[in-house]
């Protein structure tokens, strides 16, 4: 049999009862239950969920079974459909076997189930998309449960986990491959303005109090929380390449940087006329700080003395997004004014202009390999641009959803963003 793309025992109680019914529906084709796909029964539902569906659904009349069906189908809140619909048809595959093993009968019942939701109508409503060919990991998948916007995002450096920040005041951890919750952070007073991973089974979060802590993802506690209350509110978060220092930009226009097994302030620098300073990054040897800002530069300062070493001018807004490379050789910038601009560290120099968001761009990155360029924006899109042409590559866009924090997953091949729809997107760039 092929993985299932999820877990029913993951979803909501709503959720699980309808995929029961699907299941039913489907497995009940041959009118008889393999061992295979009562093993498939029980991985899915557990033992004791499995039984007493079973029990439920063998007493149904076959002309009472649709109407409980649709019943079923009503009640799906939009997110369990955004978690279920895209993929429902590869995880009614994954109960069958292969794909030329699956008995014609049972493709035939899953093809009724998709007219009966009218699936097809139903993702599209939803502004989701299928997943690829490839199955699990491919396409587009949307994990639901935070009840506010979703500020920020990010993956651990080895592909598993994937983090997000939310206005709801939490901060959550997922399984990259299975999209399911594995841990939610709480204690957060105000929303949070940015996450990231630090290593050493760490993570960083901070708030629109000015409120910085440093969580254990073992224990789920805070190892240690800062009060920068008086720098302002945490718009962004970084930290170097071996978890040591962390950087932060504050919206009265203070940028700083901290002692991460601290917990200590060792710098602060910034000036508050200038206004807003909405991201920050550091160099992974920890030496430099830059961030962006209302006053449309992008700034980078000595993170030992504090001194302003370099000004990036030439974007006609506020600067939303900053990112350097790997080597510290370059930067990227996003900008109200709708553009990327790529900079040269050493000198200043603007060396390549990408255009195509026709709103405010919040977030820029790297990809792994530093040979592409990532932009998510306020014109619901994200994309990936070729850095030697500036050709754009791919576009990703919801409807419902304006951007504001997208990163490359270590693979290359998948992209994670957050917007205003409150979910986190997963999107495969090959597919």
């Amino acid at each position: 049999m092929r993985k299932a793309p999820f877990v029913a025992k993951d979803m909501s109680l709503q959720g699980r009862k309808f995929l029961y019914a699907c299941a039913f529906w489907a497995v009940a084709a041959d009118e008889q239950l393999k061992p295979e796909e009562q093993e498939w029964l029980v991985n899915q539902f557990g033992a004791e969920g499995m039984t007493k569906s079973l029990d439920e659904f063998v007493a149904l009349e076959s002309s009472r079974f649709v109407e409980v069906f649709d019943d079923c189908a009503d009640a799906l809140s939009d997110d369990d459909k955004l978690r279920i619909y895209p993929r429902l048809e590869e995880w009614l595959l994954s109960c069958m076997g292969s794909d030329a093993n699956v008995p014609d009968e049972e493709r035939q019942v899953i093809g009724k189930i998709k007219n009966r939701l009218m699936l097809d109508d139903e993702i599209e409503r939803l502004g989701a998309q299928r997943p690829g060919p490839n199955g699990a990991g491919s396409g587009s998948r949307i994990l639901s449960g935070h009840t506010g916007e979703v500020t920020s995002v990010d993956i651990s450096d080895d592909g598993k986990y994937v983090l997000s920040g939310s206005e709801d005041g939490t901060v959550r951890l997922w399984d990259f491959e299975t999209g399911s919750p594995v841990k939610i952070f709480k204690g957060h007073e105000a929303g949070v303005g940015d996450v990231c991973f630090c290593g050493g089974g760490r993570i960083l979060s901070g708030d629109r109090f000015g409120q910085i802590r440093l969580w254990s993802l073992e224990t789920g506690k805070a190892a240690w929380k800062s009060d920068q209350r008086s720098q302002g509110g945490i718009t962004g978060l970084a930290v170097d390449a071996i978890g040591k220092r962390a950087a932060f930009s504050s919206d009265i226009g203070m940028a700083g940087v901290m002692d991460l097994e601290k917990g200590q302030m060792a710098g602060i620098f910034g000036e508050r006329k200038r206004g807003a300073l909405h991201d920050v990054d550091i160099t992974g040897d920890g030496l430099f700080v830059l961030a962006g800002g209302d006053d449309k530069a992008v700034r980078i300062w000595d993170a030992g003395n504090g001194s302003e070493k370099m000004v990036f001018e030439g974007h006609e807004d506020g600067v939303m997004s900053v990112c350097s490379n790997a080597d510290g050789s370059q930067v990227l910038s996003g900008s109200r004014d709708n553009t990327v601009r790529l900079w040269n560290a050493g000198t200043g120099e603007e060396t390549r202009l990408f255009k195509g968001h026709t709103f405010s761009v919040y977030c820029v990155c790297f990809s792994p390999d530093g040979l592409r360029a990532l932009s998510a924006g306020w014109d619901h899109k994200v994309k990936i641009w070729d850095m030697g042409s500036g050709v754009e590559e791919f576009s990703l866009e919801r409807i419902n959803s304006r951007f504001s924090s997208a990163v490359f997953h270590p693979d290359g091949r998948h992209v994670v963003a957050g917007g205003s729809d409150k979910a986190v997107h997963i999107a495969c760039l090959v597919v």
